[in-house]
């Protein structure tokens, strides 16, 4: 952490540098934080998938960012369902949406997750509330 900061890395950059993983393991562990496909590449091994499967092979690469952009836009274009998972201190929270119109669809699902993360807070904070209570009144 002391090397990061002083260089001003990301985190992955910094344990690269200093020989602790390789940029394979770093491209495995952001593919899984951002949930992309990935294949590792093991030197020698016989592939029997091809290499034009370039977003499993190169999950970060330009030509896949463009692929995303069009999968996006064709999602926001012919699609009307909307759909997202937020975590939120270890816990999972999901919603969806379906609507005519995808722009309606995703206003639907923000409402819907706007409630969720209220009642997680309002839940978190009552559960707070009791653990001070209870402490209170054993001492």
């Amino acid at each position: 952490m002391q090397y990061q900061k002083e260089h001003h890395l990301r985190f992955g950059e910094a344990a690269m540098r200093l020989g602790l993983i390789s940029e394979a393991d770093l491209q495995f562990a952001l593919s899984r934080q951002f949930a992309y496909a990935y294949l590792r590449q093991i030197p020698g091994e016989a592939r029997v998938l091809s290499e034009e499967l370039v977003s499993a092979f190169q999950p970060f690469s330009s030509r896949v960012e463009q692929l995303r952009a069009i999968r996006s836009q064709l999602m926001l274009r012919w699609f009307d369902r909307a759909e997202a998972t937020l975590m939120l201190r270890g816990n999972k929270i999901y919603a969806d949406a379906t609507d005519t119109d995808m722009y309606a669809a995703i206003d639907a699902l923000t409402d819907k997750l706007d409630r969720c993360v209220k009642k997680h807070k309002e839940k978190v904070s009552d559960h707070h509330a009791e653990e001070v209570i209870k402490a209170r009144s054993s001492s």
